[in-house]
């Protein structure tokens, strides 16, 4: 199931609640690029295990969500929690594009999912403006990633990272 680009541009989009489940979800691509109100907690239950069994594609799917924060770090943890060990995720770039309420990523879970199919995180985290901190990005598994360019491009706040895998300079290059 392909539910790409759902809410996009639903500028006063707020909340969220779906009666049952959407199953088998292959790709969340840009489903919510620009909904600028979009709380995560107001988002949480669209995500299980089930559907994150499937799930190949999240590309800019909070994208330019300018006041999108997690409220505190079990929120946080209980989205990266849903994705299995072997997680058939190929393409996060733009994931978090221009989201300038995030002030920190703490996903403990990076260090037990394997991401050996994620190709592209490119401009991931680009223009978080406000980010102080992705912690645990050290265990995050970029060895078969081909495109990490201009991860944190933009990210004037960033003050605590840890890679492992591609050397940080190639990450913070804008082209």
């Amino acid at each position: 199931t392909n539910i790409s680009y759902m809410f996009n541009n639903c500028k006063y989009f707020y909340n969220v609640k779906f009666n049952g489940r959407i199953n088998n979800i292959t790709s969340m691509e840009a489903m919510f690029q620009l909904c600028k109100n979009i709380e995560f907690k107001n988002i949480i239950n669209l995500f299980d295990k089930q559907n994150a069994n499937k799930l190949e594609n999240i590309r800019a799917m909070f994208c330019k969500c300018t006041n999108l924060s997690f409220d505190n770090k079990k929120e946080m943890e209980e989205w990266f929690f849903k994705l299995p060990n072997d997680t058939k995720l190929y393409n996060m770039s733009l994931l978090f594009s221009g989201c300038k309420g995030l002030k920190q990523i703490n996903w403990p879970n990076w260090k037990n999912v394997k991401f050996d199919k994620l190709e592209d995180i490119s401009y991931m985290f680009n223009r978080c403006s406000n980010l102080l901190s992705v912690g645990y990005f050290r265990y995050f598994n970029t060895q078969n990633v081909k495109n990490m360019c201009g991860l944190f491009n933009g990210c004037k706040s960033l003050k605590n990272f840890t890679s492992s895998g591609k050397p940080t300079h190639d990450i913070y290059l804008n082209t």
